[in-house]
């Protein structure tokens, strides 16, 4: 399931660090593949990123960092 992560040209990452997987089933949260396909959108322009997350599967946000 593909999030629009993306709002006035930010990406808004709130909620709970999840798994892809919990992601493609609707789980509310985000996942680095929502982070990646945001990313992609956005192309080569700059981006802000705002954060608010209570945390979540540690392994996800490393790959978000990365």
């Amino acid at each position: 399931m593909s999030r629009n992560l993306i709002h006035g040209g930010e990406i808004i990452l709130s909620g709970e660090v999840i798994d892809d997987e919990f992601s493609a089933y609707g789980f509310p949260g985000f996942s680095s593949g929502d982070v990646r396909a945001a990313l992609a959108e956005i192309g080569d322009e700059p981006v802000t990123i705002r954060l608010n997350s209570v945390g979540g599967f540690a392994e996800e946000g490393e790959a978000i960092r990365a």
